[in-house]
């Protein structure tokens, strides 16, 4: 997702390497797995931790061609932005399984005609024991007996490997459909086994994910610059705090200014020019609700979505700059987080790559706070370099509105909505 791959790219001629991305360490960080439990139950967990998880399925990475695949570090699958190819979650969940004391290879797939995408499968033990092939060296095909020993689904007895499809911990990003995607244990199995006993595919090899010396490591600042849009209803610190917009205590209640700023998102997608949204009401009103349900409705299509945080070094703003995949960034009670929004203005300035949203939520648009950020925001435009010479600024703002809550509360705010302007960068 970011400028500087954590690792280099993958090469289907060189499958030893595979074993080289599976950074158990940085799991370890992200995904609490099992340890003290009987091996039987253990993949079981590792599959419901690892679905908690929500990644989404994303094509390769920018920069993938026929000279190799980039792959997805292990943040970035489960965390930011949570997404990943078929090969991406396969490390995710052999590494996984490897921390959890059950050997696992991931087994590389292409068509048995030698036309279209390749797939990836994990094999893995459900019992700790490992009784075919090298559990190390790469094999090129499938050994004698290896079917004697895999689980024609996840709870027979008496043999100890299963084969999963990977794709079963992902779900579709926005409207494309994804076989076998959303899946339980059990179906990913099934649909595992398929793969390796039908005739549409054949093996490449079958790579031991093993730790080694010269394993790569994630490269992500200590704090991120956004944190996640919503959390469980458990993690409130407090009762009263359990009513925050971000514990989602309510439903979201559908309004027509989500569909504005929805709108918005996608012109600057087709358009690649960087998008200002202004979401203002009074208190409780909704705004900050509103924000956030953009924000994940964006991230469920590939954005790099969240809010701003308040805590933030120079390494978290250098890596937000290098984010290359669409990003929305919501920055609440902005009228007073002048300095946070300038200098999100001037990150957003030296970003490469697709275009970026910017919610700003505020209780009024009173008080000349909107016109210094619009002024600003003018002055970065003017410093754009020559290829993004197209860019303009759309001022989208509307009030946040909701229906009383009960008889003789205040009536909802009134909804207005400025026109659009536009303004060509000139050299300074």
């Amino acid at each position: 997702m970011t400028s500087t791959p954590w690792a280099p790219p993958f090469r289907l001629t060189e499958p030893q390497e595979l074993a080289r991305y599976a950074s158990p360490d940085d799991l370890r960080r992200l995904a609490k797995l099992p340890q003290n439990l009987p091996a039987q139950r253990r993949l079981a967990v590792i599959w419901e931790v690892l679905h908690r998880h929500q990644i989404l399925y994303a094509p390769a990475r920018e920069g993938t061609n026929a000279d190799g695949q980039l792959i997805r570090s292990p943040d970035e699958v489960l965390d930011t932005p949570g997404s990943g190819t078929c090969l991406d979650v396969a490390l995710v969940l052999a590494t996984a399984c490897r921390n959890a004391d059950l050997p696992a290879a991931i087994v590389l797939l292409e068509p048995a005609d030698g036309r279209g995408a390749h797939h990836a499968v994990v094999l893995t033990s459900c019992t700790g024991a490992w009784p075919v092939g090298s559990g190390s060296e790469v094999w090129t095909d499938l050994p004698e007996g290896f079917w004697d020993h895999v689980r024609e689904d996840a709870d027979q007895p008496g043999r100890d490997l299963l084969l999963l499809d990977p794709i079963g911990l992902t779900g579709a990003l926005g409207s494309v459909k994804v076989r076998g995607a959303d899946a339980d244990l059990a179906t990913a199995a099934s649909n595992g086994r398929a793969y390796l006993s039908g005739e549409g595919w054949r093996v490449s090899s079958v790579v031991p994910i093993v730790p080694q010396a010269d394993g790569y490591r994630s490269i992500q600042p200590s704090v991120l610059p956004l944190r996640k849009i919503y959390d469980s209803l458990d993690n409130a610190p407090t009762p009263l705090q359990s009513l925050r917009p971000e514990y989602r205590l309510t439903a979201f209640q559908s309004r027509h200014e989500l569909t504005i700023v929805c709108d918005l998102c996608d012109r600057a997608l087709a358009s690649g020019l960087d998008q200002v949204a202004v979401i203002h009401g009074v208190g409780g009103a909704g705004k900050n609700r509103l924000a956030l349900e953009v924000a994940e409705r964006m991230r469920i299509q590939g954005w790099y979505a969240g809010v701003l945080t308040d805590e933030r070094s120079e390494e978290s703003w250098s890596w937000l700059s290098a984010v290359r995949i669409p990003l929305l960034v919501v920055v609440d009670y902005a009228d007073g987080r002048l300095a946070d929004v300038k200098r999100l203005f001037r990150q957003l300035r030296d970003r490469r790559g697709s275009p970026a949203v910017v919610v700003l939520t505020a209780r009024s648009i009173a008080g000349g706070w909107l016109e210094k950020v619009q002024r600003y925001w003018s002055r970065m435009a003017f410093r754009l370099p020559p290829k993004r010479s197209a860019f303009r600024l759309c001022w989208r703002i509307r009030s946040a509105s909701t229906a009383p809550l009960s008889p003789g509360s205040a009536p909802p705010s009134r909804c207005h909505q400025s026109t659009a302007t536009s303004r060509a960068p000139r050299s300074i």
